[in-house]
């Protein structure tokens, strides 16, 4: 499901998927992909959040490996009462690639000292 700009904390169902029960296939193997998609490449536009609900869980529990979402930040959003914004994972690689280069330069400034007091 998903919430728009205009209305963040309502919910318009996109899909609802079947319970996967295989047949046949050892449990250790059984997984299933699901993709939803449209025809014209926009399930939904304006879109401020976007939900997961799960029914239904098989043996006591279920195991869900990956979820992608594929889009372009809608400008002017905030994250509806109840709900943590997801950064992108870019921003994770930034973050990383500044600390390293933080720790580099210390690194450096340490050696420097070291060689001056010798």
């Amino acid at each position: 499901a998903y919430s728009t700009v205009a209305a963040p904390g309502t919910f318009i169902t996109l899909a609802a998927v079947p319970p996967f029960n295989p047949t046949g296939i050892p449990f250790a193997n059984a997984h299933t992909l699901i993709s939803i998609t449209d025809l014209s490449g926009v399930l939904a536009s304006g879109v401020a959040a976007v939900q997961f609900t799960f029914t239904g869980f098989e043996n006591g529990g279920t195991g869900y490996r990956e979820f992608d979402a594929f889009g372009s930040p809608t400008r002017g959003v905030t994250a509806p009462p109840g709900l943590t914004p997801v950064p992108e994972p870019s921003t994770y690689g930034l973050a990383g690639a500044a600390l390293l280069s933080g720790i580099v330069a210390l690194k450096r400034r340490q050696l420097k000292r070291a060689v001056a007091t010798v």
